[in-house]
């Protein structure tokens, strides 16, 4: 009687109550994967979460942007795109959807937005579709997405800090005007570049900071959406298509769940802990160059030197969690070795690791303090062996990292790297052959307003010897 039982209820909600579609819509929606929709929305939105939200009518102000968001992407015409409506909780039921319970206690999903973390979307199912997705279901599909929309906001606003970066990099760049002031009609003086605010050199360690981070987020977003949800909802439709009974079917859905909730490293209190403070560097160095508004004279250059250390710890500490053996047997998964790996490109962050807190911190840059990536000084000893393979970022005589995760290199530092590769290529074909010590010296023009002092940059690199 209870396979009876079973049976009918599998063929209610596969086949009539459109269980397949409603679970695609929970992906979409919930899991993001409909992401030009989620992109317009942020676009849309973006005004409104630059300020505090008004509690009297902040549903109705979320729902405008949601609806011109479907209305300007793929979501358009989708028939169970009115089942979703953004809410905006309070109080303790803000607290318990963002708890995460397991045997050892609980912790919650990272923050990011104390003014805007507390969004959930709600769903409104028909019967009998709440018979498998009742409200503990709802509930974790909501942890998952205010994990997946919060990444997606700190990838937008590290998009936004590119953009007003690059900008005071041109105005940087701009010859400084006559001392009387402008000369023709609608021109305007410009200020020279000690008044225009820190220095060429100091706003590419910033872009570096942000390349870092966009490096990151990017990955780690990629990872999620790819490597874990659509990897896990393939399973389900498979498993979904061969059952024929209710019974697998809960089984198979609360699999499904249950492998996101872990791979997305939200059953883990120790990586929650670690993304917490990540995602709080990456939202106040957004807010800090926001704030700046296009003018490198605004700045705060101490504050960002500061936010710069602290994520690079963080996201070493991310990297060491992630990458541990205990870690990496517990998920079971294929896909975080993978991630691991894109994480620590060119084995920067291995490299980073291996050196210790000592090689986090805040740099020296000609004329006055800087925000390097280490020390002033070339990296000598076993530090140096600890580097690894070419392009790790190995820092010039002027404190500087060329070439960490995403940042790339200029002409100097790729001609260094290149006569690198070639030397240690070179040495495994012939081991015999003794190696010589070089010093590359190259020159540079110096950028308008810089404060740098040497118009010559001198690298250490070995060559073969003859």
């Amino acid at each position: 009687m209870r396979a009876h039982v079973a049976r009918l209820l599998w063929r209610l909600l596969v086949g009539r109550a459109g269980l397949l579609p409603a679970l695609a819509a929970l992906r979409d929606y919930c899991l993001l994967a409909r992401g030009d929709f989620w992109q317009s929305f942020l676009h849309e939105s973006r005004a409104l979460m630059a300020a505090p939200p008004r509690l009297q009518s902040v549903d109705a102000d979320l729902a405008i942007p949601f609806s011109v968001s479907a209305a300007k992407s793929s979501a358009e015409g989708d028939p169970l795109l009115h089942a979703f409506r953004l809410r905006y909780l309070r109080g303790a039921e803000a607290e318990s959807a963002f708890q995460i319970k397991n045997a050892i206690g609980s912790h919650v999903v990272p923050p990011l937005d104390p003014a805007w973390d507390p969004l959930v979307l709600e769903v409104s199912l028909a019967w009998p579709l709440g018979l498998l997705l009742g409200a503990d279901s709802l509930r974790r599909y909501n942890a998952l997405f205010g994990l997946l929309l919060r990444l997606r906001r700190m990838a937008t606003g590290l998009d936004e800090a590119w953009k007003d970066l690059r900008a005071m990099e041109r105005e940087l760049r701009r010859p400084p005007g006559p001392a009387g002031g402008p000369t023709g009609p609608g021109s305007r003086a410009v200020p020279p570049a000690a008044a225009r605010g820190p220095a060429p050199a100091r706003l590419r360690s910033l872009q570096e900071t942000r390349n870092h981070m966009a490096h990151v987020v990017t990955n780690l977003q990629r990872y999620l959406q790819i490597d874990v949800i659509e990897v896990a909802y393939s399973a389900l439709e498979a498993r979904i298509s061969t059952c024929q009974d209710f019974s697998e079917l809960e089984r198979a859905h609360h699999t499904f769940l249950s492998t996101l909730m872990v791979q997305s490293f939200l059953s883990v209190k120790s990586l929650c802990s670690v993304l917490a403070d990540m995602f709080a560097d990456v939202q106040s160095f957004c807010l800090l160059v926001g704030r700046a508004g296009g003018d490198a004279s605004r700045l705060d250059v101490d504050a960002a030197g500061r936010i710069r250390t602290a994520f690079q710890c963080h996201s070493i500490a991310l990297f060491n969690n992630m990458s541990s053996q205990r870690i990496l047997e517990s998920f079971r998964s294929p896909h975080l070795a993978q991630l691991v790996t894109q994480l620590n490109y060119n084995e920067w962050m291995a490299a980073r690791a291996r050196m210790g807190p000592a090689s986090v911190g805040v740099g020296t840059e000609p004329g006055g303090a800087g925000m390097g990536m280490g020390g002033a000084g070339p990296v000598t000893g076993p530090a140096a062996a600890a580097m690894g393979p070419i392009g790790v970022g190995a820092p010039n005589n002027h404190g500087r990292r060329t070439n960490a995760p995403g940042s790339g290199c200029d002409g100097d530092g790729a001609f260094t790297n290149c006569v690198s590769f070639a030397t240690r290529l070179y040495s495994l074909l012939n081991p015999e052959q003794p190696v010589r010590h070089l010093r590359l010296s190259g020159s540079r023009g110096e950028d308008p307003g810089s404060d740098e002092g040497s118009s010559q940059e001198e690298s250490d690199v070995y060559a073969p010897g003859q």
